[in-house]
């Protein structure tokens, strides 16, 4: 009886000891649930002029197909964005008529950093589009002046718009949506030639410096990088996504790849 009663003992100590093991198990990670960007739109309205909530403002996060509209108190929440990932969000206004100026707006690019994170870009003036005007000349030698000759692409990054200089090398980009842009002029033959940190103004009119390209070949760029899907609780990269780099506006892409077994890819780029 006594033997029995320790065999029972010790059945209910094992037990005892599986369910603590089961217990104490660490708990599964949750889905990522990505970051948040929040805000609110205001436009000039009314017959004071004063600054009014903007409703049905499109707002979107370049290079993701993310969007959202702004309701009557034009606020917008974009949500299940990437973690960690540098975006920049763009506003543009519904027109009211076929010749209402475009209103639109680039913002600063921003970054979340933890999962969940909730930016809160607080109120976004947004008024009609600005000029932009400069030249973009060409050097032979070190030493040599800069000339001015037709036909330099001339590109405000992050967005589609694009120039050609006259046979002066002057161009002009206008209706350009407000925010900070680089500047960057092209031609075969010649090193590119870049200006940071233009600013356009809403109605306003700004020249930019003088873009000087150098004669010589561009160097291949090499760009390479991890891609992971959104939601998975896997730290590591997925293969078989393809990265696709193209300039804003373009119907192709300029350079295509896709992610190998450890989730990397590179690419080269001209």
């Amino acid at each position: 009886m006594a033997r029995w009663e320790h065999g029972r003992l010790g059945l209910i100590l094992g037990i005892l000891a599986t369910a603590g093991c089961i217990r104490s198990a660490p708990e599964l990670p949750s889905r990522p649930e990505g970051a948040v960007i929040s805000g609110q739109v205001v436009q000039r309205g009314g017959p004071s002029g004063d600054w009014v909530p903007a409703t049905g403002v499109s707002v979107t996060v370049a290079g993701l197909g993310v969007t959202a509209s702004t309701n009557a108190d034009g606020a917008f929440r974009l949500e299940r964005l990437p973690v960690n990932h540098i975006m920049t969000v763009r506003l543009t206004a519904v027109r009211t008529s076929t010749d209402a100026p475009i209103q639109r707006r680039v913002l600063d690019p921003v970054r979340p950093i933890l999962d969940r994170a909730a930016l809160d870009l607080g109120t976004l003036r947004l008024g009609p589009g600005g000029d932009l005007t400069g030249r973009a000349l060409v050097r032979e030698t070190a030493e040599g002046a800069a000339a001015g000759v037709g036909g330099t692409l001339v590109v405000l990054t992050q967005t589609a718009f694009k120039a050609v200089t006259d046979e002066a090398g002057h161009f002009q980009l206008p209706d350009l949506p407000e925010g900070n842009f680089d500047l960057v002029a092209f031609r075969p033959g010649y090193l590119p030639a870049r200006q940071g940190g233009v600013a356009v103004l809403p109605g306003g009119t700004v020249t930019a410096k003088d873009l000087i390209l150098q004669r010589g070949d561009a160097p291949d760029v090499v760009v390479s990088g991890s891609a992971r899907i959104l939601g998975d609780a896997s730290d590591t990269g997925h293969s078989g996504i393809t990265v696709r780099f193209a300039v804003d506006g373009a119907e192709t892409p300029s350079a295509e790849v896709t992610t190998g077994p450890d989730g990397r890819y590179a690419v080269s780029l001209a």
